[in-house]
């Protein structure tokens, strides 16, 4: 992790891009467990923003959080709106120590019901009192326009869902032609999701093209898993690529070791591209 932050201090990674971080410096390291977060927020934002944006968030909810414990907890008060507060802030304070070890903030059942209990804390607050009228109309615009895509990217997840489960089986087991899975249309708002099942449903004996090898890339680095750096790492033997194909098979070893190996060289087999780079 602080490897990858000194490398890009000032730009970072990009939003949620840990997966690609590690694959960088994880042969020179070796033993690095591939993970989609940090286990750690201020650490994520680093890697994400870098240094300087990552710090002043980090910095800015550091200052929320103590205004508000001071504002509605040390400063006492029996008025129903100040108890109030205080539950909330009881109840956002599990979810940031959580973020301090684990990563619930990527999760939205953890996270929608964190800024809502924020919002219940600035509720409160005498900035929010002094918004016009005309300010408020717009708030109720934006949450009614939230909801609407809320309720879209809750189908769409749903869709692709299914698509996910459906390229895992028809990858494992036999499907007659007839029985194949019918996929989703092209996606509005999930396209880096409807980007993986593409690539998992790409198979090597197919025609691979440069397109799909750098949707595979991508992909791989987005998603570190097991099954999307094998597929990159089949796609680049496919295609003759070997030296890339061979730090690729030196990536999947230092995350997976022998077994992702034998992983990948049973796959490599069942799709005749083991002679290509020998």
């Amino acid at each position: 992790m602080y490897a990858a932050i000194s490398e890009k201090p000032f730009i970072g990674w990009g939003w949620l891009n840990l997966g690609a971080a590690q694959q960088n410096f994880t042969v020179n390291i070796g033993g690095a467990e591939n993970m989609d977060h940090a286990h750690n927020l201020f650490l994520d934002l680093m890697i994400w923003f870098g240094v300087p944006v990552g710090g002043v968030i980090a910095i800015a909810l550091i200052f929320w959080m103590v205004r508000s414990l001071h504002g509605n907890i040390i400063a006492k008060g029996n008025e129903k709106s100040v108890i109030t507060s205080q539950c909330a802030i009881l109840l956002i304070l599990p979810i940031a120590v959580h973020s301090m070890l684990e990563y619930p903030f990527a999760y939205m059942y953890f996270m929608l019901p964190c800024v809502f209990f924020m919002g219940v804390v600035e509720g409160n607050t005498k900035f929010l009192k002094l918004i016009s009228s005309n300010f408020k109309k717009l708030i109720w615009i934006f949450i009614f326009l939230s909801l609407v895509l809320s309720v879209v990217v809750g189908r769409e997840y749903l869709k692709i869902e299914n698509d996910f489960r459906a390229s895992l089986l028809e990858e494992q087991f036999y499907t007659k032609d007839d029985e194949l899975h019918q996929y989703a249309s092209s996606s509005l708002i999930l396209s880096q999701y409807q980007g993986l099942v593409k690539v998992l449903r790409t198979t090597p004996s197919s025609d691979i093209d440069e397109e799909n090898v750098e949707s595979a890339r991508i992909i791989s680095k987005r998603f570190p898993w097991l099954i999307t750096m094998r597929q990159y790492y089949l796609f680049l033997l496919k295609m003759g690529k070997c030296d890339e194909a061979k730090n690729q098979e030196l990536i999947i070893e230092s995350f997976f070791g022998r077994f992702g190996i034998l992983k990948a060289e049973e796959y490599s087999i069942k799709y005749n591209l083991t002679g290509i780079c020998n």
